[in-house]
């Protein structure tokens, strides 16, 4: 088993400093060279470096980053990324939290933290869903409010005769189209 490390590091904008995290990781052993490092917000889900470093890692290699929440956007990201690298093989070492999943300790932490993390999603869309039932009882409405009348449709279907054309004319869509002709109907 390879013992290759590689280092991650992130803040969320230009302003801050990656230089904490990098001196953590060449502490940890990781190589300067294996230190992949961006400035972009963690809810971006476009991260070049971190997809980098998802096609570098390899079998027994280990991936260490400063804290969880460098990594992963929510729990649920982070589950995700990790389980990738655990399917490749590759370790995953937390220096603040003392997480490491090379060991039965480690893995037994960030299942624990998945679980949490799954548990808090699924309540919080139980919670989401009671909300929006008790909005509806009350009588709200939900989505866009439309700013084209279904007169307004109407009419011009009857002059371009198509729901395509209709909509083209129109600048909508042809299911806007059909939506808007039934509630003429």
């Amino acid at each position: 088993m390879s013992d290759i490390r590689w280092g991650y590091a992130r803040v969320s904008s230009v302003g801050q400093s990656l230089d904490v995290q990098i001196a953590a990781l060449k502490a940890a052993g990781v190589p300067e060279d294996n230190i992949l490092s961006e400035k972009i917000s963690g809810s971006s889900a476009d991260r070049p470096q971190l997809k980098l470093l998802q096609q570098f890692a390899r079998k027994g290699s280990t991936v260490i980053i400063t804290k969880l929440d460098r990594l992963g956007r929510s729990l649920n990201d982070l589950s995700s990324i990790v389980a990738g690298f655990e399917a490749k093989g590759v370790a995953f070492t937390v220096l603040d939290q003392s997480i490491d999943t090379s060991t039965p300790t480690g893995k037994l932490m960030f299942g624990m933290l998945s679980s949490f993390a799954e548990f808090e999603l699924s309540l919080r869309a139980e919670r989401q869903m009671v909300g929006i039932a008790a909005a509806k009882a009350k009588g709200k409405k939900f989505g866009r409010t439309s700013t084209i009348s279904p007169d307004a449709v109407a009419d011009a279907y009857k002059e371009h005769l198509t729901i395509g054309k209709t909509a083209k004319a129109m600048g909508i869509s042809k299911s806007s189209v059909h939506r808007l002709l039934k509630a003429e109907a």
